[in-house]
């Protein structure tokens, strides 16, 4: 069973979670990346906007997600929507139908439900495992046992067939 955690970040916070969600799978760890518009403080403002209007944006990710079993996408949340670079990675089929996890970074965990919404919407069904992560308890260190779970969780479900497949939705914040 190969495994691939396919990740967009701006700032490094989605980065660490990703490669610590990879160590807890045993996953192949592939960074989307984009032409550098995003970077810096105009690119925050970019990001923004991208957020709002959806906007598309040329990526390149360096592994080809075909050639694995499972794919896990991971990404900020961008003014409410899942960023430009992780939009257009997901508008790949073969991606779609592989797709068993999801999670995000936001200021608030509340945000992750539009986030996850939009991927619905964008691959075409919700059998998939979602986890949302507060910034401030990215930003503390704090991320390691929630990751761990979610990795769990991800793995019961890989090895059950997929007509047992529960959705369950993990969201983490610091009170």
């Amino acid at each position: 069973m190969k495994i691939l955690v396919a990740y967009y970040s701006r700032t490094g916070t989605t980065k660490r979670l990703a490669k610590a969600l990879a160590r807890w799978l045993g996953a192949d760890c592939d960074p989307i990346t984009e032409d550098g518009r995003y970077r810096g403080t105009v690119g925050f403002g970019r990001a923004y906007l991208a957020g709002l209007t959806q906007a598309k944006c040329p990526i390149q990710a360096k592994l080809d997600p075909t050639a694995y079993d499972h794919i896990i996408i991971g990404g900020p949340i961008w003014a409410g929507h899942v960023p430009s670079p992780v939009r257009q990675y997901l508008t790949n089929p073969a991606i779609a139908s592989k797709l068993v996890g999801a999670f995000c970074t936001g200021w608030t965990i509340a945000e992750g439900a539009r986030f996850f919404g939009e991927i619905e919407r964008l691959v075409g069904h919700n059998r998939f495992r979602s986890c949302s992560l507060a910034q401030r308890l990215c930003d503390a260190d704090l991320y390691q046992y929630p990751i761990a779970k979610f990795s769990r969780t991800l793995f019961s479900n890989l090895t059950k067939p997929q007509k047992n497949f529960v959705i369950d939705n993990l969201n983490y914040a610091l009170e």
